[in-house]
């Protein structure tokens, strides 16, 4: 695996580096600022894997630096994970928003950064386009879509955007112990739709999803929401600045967005397609369980009944 190495600190490039050769990886480049790096994608034609990437860095910080990383023609498909000091809210979600799949703290513990790298090696997203299935949807705007789902998203402002679902697990993982007060995960199951169809077996690659996850997004931004489609018309949502109060808000947002998209696919006569929406605070939850687990576990529980 080709992985580029971005910090403006030296000791931790030579670090980083001494420490990926030690488990295999040998093929390290490193760079120490935005503008180095990417002077290092252009001259690199064999595409990178894996770029680790410092966000506080002079002129140009690490954030603004992944839209040149997910747009290169070369090394578009390298998976972004992000090594920073910052632990506030607002740079992880925007570091994952933008793109990154993944955001150690620094100081982080070699035996974690191994881990994430390993997570990325055999991580399967598909670098291909997903197929056009239909004529009704504006063809950049659904090959814009597909990078979505694999890459990470279009940056949105306030830290609310659509990420992966490899990623949204690993900023749930990642949200620091100080902000997990104010946050809240939400599992998004789709009943019948108002034509009577269902999603169960639809990816990324239709206008309803789509426009139902952009309207997801743009109805819970007050509570800063990032969000991911999981597939069968199940979809994870992470709001980062939530009340217990909020939570009967935030469900009302997500029933409102249903309607607004089946209004905009379906047309202003539809009736609405069916939603379940299951939120957990993650302040109510025991430190170190993850709050997807025992959404999913209500969710299949559920099923069985």
């Amino acid at each position: 695996m080709r992985i580029l190495a971005v910090d403006d600190d030296p000791t931790i490039l030579e670090i980083t580096e001494l420490f990926l050769e030690s488990i295999g990886y040998r093929d390290v480049r490193l760079a120490p600022s935005a503008q180095h790096a990417r002077r290092a994608l252009d001259a690199e034609q064999t595409p990178f894997d894996c770029v680790l990437l410092d966000i506080n860095m002079p002129e140009v910080t690490g954030i603004e630096l992944i839209p040149d990383i997910i747009d290169h023609p070369v090394h578009h498909s390298a998976r972004i994970v992000m090594l920073s000091a910052l632990s506030d809210t607002q740079h992880i979600a925007d570091a994952f928003v933008a793109g990154a799949i993944d955001y150690m703290l620094k100081p982080f513990e070699l035996f974690d950064l191994e881990a994430s790298i390993r997570a990325v090696e055999a991580q399967s997203l598909s670098e291909r386009p997903l197929p056009v299935t239909s004529l009704d949807y504006d063809h950049s705007q659904m090959l814009q879509i597909s990078r979505l789902i694999e890459r990470g998203a279009t940056l949105r402002s306030d830290r609310s955007g659509i990420v992966s679902p490899f990623a949204i697990e690993n900023c749930i993982r990642r949200v620091p112990t100080s902000s997990r007060a104010r946050a809240a995960v939400t599992l998004i199951e789709m009943g019948p739709l108002a034509d009577g169809t269902t999603l169960h077996g639809v990816g990324f690659d239709t206008p309803y999803v789509a426009a139902l996850s952009q309207a997801f997004v743009s109805h819970s931004q007050a509570f800063a929401t990032m969000l991911s489609y999981n597939g069968d018309g199940v979809f994870t949502a992470l709001s980062f600045d939530v009340s217990p109060e909020d939570q009967a808000a935030i469900e009302a947002g997500f029933r409102a967005a249903v309607g607004a998209a089946d209004a905009a696919h379906f047309g202003s006569g539809s009736g609405q397609s069916a939603v379940t929406i299951r939120s957990v605070m993650c302040r109510d939850l025991p430190v170190g369980s993850n709050p997807l687990d025992l959404l999913r576990g209500a969710h299949a529980g559920e099923a069985a009944g």
